[in-house]
């Protein structure tokens, strides 16, 4: 029987338990020998999570400085070991390409594992320019990745703009069922309005703005639901007639209001 294909997996979400769960779909491929790499702890989801050394046994904790930033988050312990003992025909690093775990990922493969295949991810969908030393990490990890993958067709579209001309694979993010299964809450929309929800960053870059833009052109009653955090638009809000605070993490628009219109 031919060796398993060994793969390293870089990741920081995975001081979110629940995303253990593509460990263990990954594992069950007969072909596949894989092990992962994790801080500590990290912010997902906007919450600081911290995982126990023993919560799976194909993880590997680690100690890190810059943390509270993913893209920031550097290994001070152990990377460079599981490379040299685990011997990776696969480095996925499911950071961006620009992420200093990248530029880690790229000077310990060339010390120790120089024919592994580098794959990054991406989920980056405006095209930026990014200060140094980032924007050398991205350069160098274009041309040194053997593939990557996105969750849309836009981040395709900026990471082929930037130079990188590899393969690249639109992956979407998953959603498990079990967790997220829909169940009536038993709510009643008195009005019968049409109800237009968003949870996500409040920031302009997400087109928040174009939403409100475009439910200011809907006839007929419309209610926008949104939850989630951003200084700018949090800002804007409060100059805005018509827009009504909801209890400390959101805020509830009925539509069409008064001065959004063309702005």
């Amino acid at each position: 029987m031919s060796r398993r294909i060994r793969v390293l997996r870089v990741q920081h979400s995975l001081v979110e338990p629940t995303n253990h769960a593509l460990l263990d779909e990954l594992q069950k491929f007969p072909d596949l020998e894989v092990r992962a790499l994790c801080p500590a702890w990290g912010i997902e989801s906007g919450n600081r999570r911290e995982i126990q050394e023993s919560a799976h046994e194909d993880i590997t904790v680690a100690r890190t400085l810059l943390t509270s930033h993913y893209a920031t988050t550097f290994y001070v312990e152990k990377f460079g070991a599981m490379i040299r003992r685990f011997k990776p025909d696969i480095i996925s690093v499911q950071e961006e390409p620009w992420s200093l775990a990248m530029a880690q990922a790229m000077a310990l493969r060339r010390m120790s594992a120089p024919n592994a295949h580098l794959v990054f991810a991406s989920a980056q969908n405006i095209l930026k320019t990014y200060p140094f030393p980032f924007s050398v990490i991205e350069r160098v990890a274009f041309r040194t990745a053997a593939g990557g993958f996105g969750c849309c067709e836009g981040v395709q579209d900026v990471v082929r703009a930037k130079g990188f001309a590899g393969p690249f694979e639109v992956a979407a993010m998953g959603l498990n069922p079990e967790l997220f299964a829909y169940t009536k809450h038993g709510a009643v929309n008195a009005g019968g309005d049409f109800v237009m929800g968003y949870v996500g960053r409040l920031i302009e870059a997400k087109g928040v703005f174009t939403l409100l833009r475009a439910l200011a052109l809907v006839r007929g009653p419309v209610r926008l639901d949104m939850l989630g955090g951003g200084r700018r638009t949090m800002r804007c809000s409060k100059r805005r007639p018509g827009w009504a605070w909801r209890a400390g993490c959101g805020f509830s628009i009925p539509c069409p209001m008064p001065g959004c219109r063309g702005s």
